[in-house]
């Protein structure tokens, strides 16, 4: 997305922007880290566990992710 904006694909970049605007919502639907650790795990890359203060991710996390990565043909 950023190299097609830097070599003026600018309709390319949007493109590709509006077609992960939907995972970019979700990895910010709770506190930070967790979703983003969570899509990590997900995806098979051990990033290990949220340490405290912050949570594990919920189920409502968990399921959300997984359902906009499948979307994104990621899973």
């Amino acid at each position: 997305m950023i190299d097609s904006y830097i070599d003026g694909n600018v309709n390319e970049a949007m493109k590709m922007h509006l077609k992960l605007l939907d995972i970019f919502d979700k990895l910010f639907m709770t506190a930070n880290p967790i979703p983003v650790k969570a899509a990590l795990n997900i995806l098979g890359l051990d990033v290990g566990i949220t340490r405290l203060p912050l949570a594990a991710p919920s189920d409502i996390v968990n399921s959300t992710l997984k359902d906009v990565m499948s979307k994104l043909g990621l899973l």
